[in-house]
């Protein structure tokens, strides 16, 4: 049992520290941009609706990640992703060579737009749930774990043996 007045006050202080971020300076390039959107409830004019927070992670040269910021909006959409990208350019992103996200058309429309001559790679995470709701629950296990095989192999001739292997074994399933 949490009481509202503690609510708040948590919630002022980190409104505080999400506000900094969304306005600390980006001095270092990104080499990796990481997109993504998660859902959650949100109170809007007194009353719950779903709501998309816009997250975004960058891997400098240095090798290390950090969050670069997050914005609130109704809906992921190409313009949300539009208006939240341009306010990571604005406050300095730069060097990005890579862009892994998940498929949807907001990130993708977005993406172009603004970084049209940077790579996209799909989000292996994103993919591998798109192939195991496509796959009979009996051979999640299984193709998980194979999944798993193949994206952590050390060459794309290794990649292909390990697809290869995979599609054997699976016969007509």
């Amino acid at each position: 049992g949490v009481d509202k007045s503690t609510v708040s006050r948590v919630t002022k202080a980190l409104e505080a520290d999400v506000e900094a971020l969304r306005q600390a300076p980006l001095t270092d390039d990104v080499v990796y941009l990481y997109l993504d959107a998660t859902y959650l409830r949100a109170r809007w004019a007194r009353e719950v609706e779903q709501t998309a927070a816009l997250v975004a992670y960058g891997v400098g040269a240095d090798g290390h990640r950090r969050m670069l910021g997050i914005a609130v909006d109704v809906a992921e959409s190409e313009a949300s992703w539009s208006s939240f990208l341009e306010s990571l350019v604005a406050r300095g992103l730069r060097g990005v060579q890579l862009i892994v996200a998940d498929e949807h058309a907001g990130i993708v429309g977005a993406t172009r737009k603004l970084f049209p001559e940077v790579r996209r790679q799909r989000c292996t995470v994103h993919l591998m749930r798109n192939v195991l709701a496509k796959a009979p629950t009996r051979l999640h296990r299984r193709l998980g774990r194979e999944l798993s095989r193949i994206f952590a192999a050390t060459s794309a001739a290794e990649v292909k043996r390990r697809a290869a292997t995979l599609r054997q074994g699976l016969g007509k399933q």
